[in-house]
This record gives structure tokens, sequence and C-alpha cells, in this order.
């Protein structure tokens, strides 16, 4: 115990308080288990820039629905952002849709090794939102949420132009 307060590991502190274990930030485990769309937010490490390279906003792009795909998840949208990346999925079969954003990031790791990158490549949590509770169940809001990013953030004039989004192809324009 003394060398994870010694690390920081599972504990945090404020000055001139004890050692308190982290709060948790997931839901009950049941609650992801229920066939509802959650906006998944994955982060890099160090909220660095990485992704706005085009190798690696390409493969983090491509990756979306293939780890949608690989654990049985459907995707509706999702967005690359230079630091982070949004994912609104529906898990299916019993199944987290944590399960997603940890397949993205294992598939996104696994091409950067391949292309020699090292170290932490993403924050260790994933963050997650039910749409029923923080949007309303609202769809459709959330996805000219994800899709609206790049324009925001001053990258493009027209969600459409940003080469990292993805709208699932039967859900036409946002």
């Amino acid at each position: 115990m003394d060398e994870q307060r010694r690390s920081g590991g599972a504990c945090t502190r404020r000055p001139g308080q004890r050692w308190q274990p982290r709060k948790g930030i997931r839901l009950p485990p049941g609650a992801y288990l229920g066939g509802e769309p959650f906006l998944l937010t994955v982060c890099v490490a160090e909220r660095r820039v990485f992704l706005s390279d085009e190798w690696f906003g390409r493969e983090a792009h491509e990756a979306m629905p293939v780890a949608a795909a690989k654990t049985g998840a459907t995707l509706w949208c999702g967005v690359v952002m230079p630091d982070h990346a949004h994912l609104l999925v529906t898990a299916l079969d019993g199944k987290s849709p944590l399960d997603v954003g940890s397949c993205f990031k294992r598939l996104v790791t696994f091409e950067a090794r391949k292309r020699g990158h090292t170290g932490t490549l993403w924050q260790r949590r994933i963050h997650d939102r039910g749409i029923r509770t923080e949007f309303n169940h609202d769809p459709a809001a959330v996805i000219r949420y994800v899709l609206g990013n790049p324009v925001r953030h001053g990258l493009v004039s027209s969600w459409e132009m940003w080469p990292f989004s993805y709208l699932r192809p039967e859900l036409g324009r946002a």
C-alpha cells in the first residue's frame, strides 16, 4: 500500500487530506448491458495531438468500425480528433460498450507499434455517457454533436470535409 501512495497508484490526495481511494467513474456493470447507446470518448495520453498525423488519423478512423464489428456492437457514428476520438455505439448480446473503446485502442496501438511508436498512446480510462440520461434519449442530437466536433474546433467548415468522420451509411446525412 505504501508503494501505491508514493507512486500515486490507485489513490488521490488533496493537500492536507489523508489518502483516499479514487472515486469510481463507472456505472454499475448491469447498466452497460441493456442495449442502450453510449457515447465513448477515448483520449490520447497527455492529450498529445498525434491523431492529427494523416497516417494515425486514417488508422484510427479505419479502426472504429472494425472495433465495433469485433466486439459485436453497432457503431452509429464516430470522429477522430487530433487528441481524442468519439464513438457512438450500442453493444449487443449482453456485452459492454466499453469493450468497443478498448478494442479500438488496441487496434490503433498495434498499428502504431508496427511503425515504431513506443510509449503510452492512450489515457487509461474511457469516458462514457449514456444517451438516455445525458442527451434526453435523442441519438440524433448526439450524432450532430459528435460529427460537429471538427467544426467546433475550427478544423473544417462542414463535418463532411473532415476525413476522419464516420456516419453509419444507412443514416444518410446528419
